[in-house]
């Protein structure tokens, strides 16, 4: 509680002690909410987090804590795994992790979508959902891409 009261209230910014936080929410094997949500909120005033990421990223590996580790990953620019771990999880989880993208390369945001549209294809998902992406992607240009499993 200490450590929390220090963040939230004092407004400790050093990292140690927000990776130190980190490292108490991953034990907490019932509320990886409060996890994913001290991730998002522990940033700076320049956008930068103000823990470290990777060492966060391995230790929600090891811990289990899927949710927590696909958001660490879109974070550290490792977007398609991120959209491959997330369809494992949760399809609408990896929906919301290729719309985050919001970098210049379209290329890459295009081949996000593709992940997802060749998920949906290969596990017969409802076709108003592949319906949806399809349009998202205009995929008219990119069906030769798209792998049949």
């Amino acid at each position: 509680r200490y450590i929390k009261f220090s963040i939230d209230v004092r407004g400790v910014i050093d990292a140690a002690i927000h990776d130190f936080n980190i490292a108490l929410l991953t034990c907490d094997s019932e509320n990886e909410e409060e996890l994913v949500e001290f991730l998002r909120k522990s940033c700076n005033p320049e956008g930068n987090s103000m823990y470290d990421a990777i060492r966060a990223l391995r230790l929600c590996q090891t811990r289990q804590r899927t949710r927590a580790a696909i958001f660490l990953m879109s974070q550290t620019g490792m977007w398609k795994e991120a959209v491959q771990q997330a369809l494992e999880v949760d399809f609408s989880l990896a929906k919301s992790i290729a719309s985050m993208f919001n970098g210049k390369n379209h290329r890459l945001r295009k081949d996000l979508w593709l992940i997802i549209l060749d998920y949906l294809l290969s596990t017969g998902l409802p076709e108003a959902e592949s319906d949806r992406v399809c349009n998202y992607l205009n995929l008219l240009n990119y069906i030769p891409r798209v792998s049949f499993r």
